[in-house]
């Protein structure tokens, strides 16, 4: 989900990694929500690179999580001049190469509806 520019959170099924589905649903977040904050587990490191080639990069580190558990978290910003002038290209260029080919490859993909998508409303 997100909430006030922030990424809450974003779980890809491992079987669908490496599709495009993860940079499809940042992109949209990123142009549509304004995502420009995150924060992953340390010992996640796909998740950390998957976000770092996304564009943002490790601002701090904390020894616990927001609930004091020992899961070490890494928050992340947009790195601001990576996105400049980007995103609706980017964004469509995306959606044509991944999103269109996985509604045919998957057709439950074609039947999501706007519930299915856990986002706030900015």
């Amino acid at each position: 989900g997100i909430e006030d520019q922030t990424l809450e959170m974003l779980f890809i099924a491992p079987e669908e990694r490496g599709k495009g589905v993860g940079k499809c649903l940042m992109l949209y977040g990123i142009e549509h929500y304004k995502i420009q904050k995150l924060a992953v587990n340390e010992q996640n490191p796909e998740a950390k690179g998957f976000y770092e080639h996304m564009g943002f990069k490790a601002r701090k580190r904390s020894e616990c999580d927001e609930q004091g558990r020992p899961y070490p978290l890494i928050y992340m910003a947009v790195y601001e001049f990576y996105f400049i002038g980007r995103l609706p290209g980017m964004a469509a260029l995306f959606f044509s190469i991944f999103w269109r080919p996985l509604q045919k490859a998957a057709p439950r993909s074609a039947n999501l509806k706007k519930e299915d998508i856990y986002v706030k409303d900015p």
